[in-house]
C-alpha cells in the first residue's frame, strides 16, 4: 500500500487520538500537502522541530494500528465482501452486506 494512502488510512482510524498539535501538523502535511517550512512558519516554530512532530506521529499511529489493528481488520472485510459478493442471489442482500461493511 503506498505510503500516503496508509498514513490517511490511519490518520482517519486513529486520528481523534492524537493532541490537536499533532492533527494539525500531521494533516497539513500529509493532507494538505503542505512542506515543513511552510508547517513552520504558521506554527511560529523550525521546521526540524515539524519533521520530528511529524515522525513521531506517524509512529504513534502506527503504534495504534499495531495495537488494535483496525485498519488491516477493515482490509480483511472489504476482501471478504469482494470475494462473497457474486455468491449472494439478489442485490438487496448485497447492498445490506456492504452497509454492515461500512461500519468497518
Amino acid at each position: 500500500m503506498d505510503k500516503t494512502l496508509r498514513f490517511s488510512l490511519l490518520y482517519d482510524y486513529y486520528g481523534e487520538l492524537l493532541t490537536p498539535k499533532q492533527r494539525e501538523a500531521f494533516s497539513q502535511h500529509h493532507l494538505e500537502d503542505l512542506s515543513l517550512a511552510e508547517i513552520a512558519e504558521c506554527s511560529d516554530c523550525s521546521p526540524q522541530s515539524v519533521h520530528d512532530l511529524i515522525r513521531r506521529t506517524e509512529k504513534l499511529l502506527e503504534d495504534y494500528e499495531k495495537c488494535l489493528g483496525l485498519v488491516a481488520r477493515a482490509e480483511q472485510a472489504r476482501v471478504l465482501y469482494e470475494r462473497i459478493k457474486p455468491c449472494l442471489p439478489d442485490r438487496e442482500q448485497a447492498e445490506d452486506l456492504e452497509k454492515m461493511l461500512q461500519l468497518f
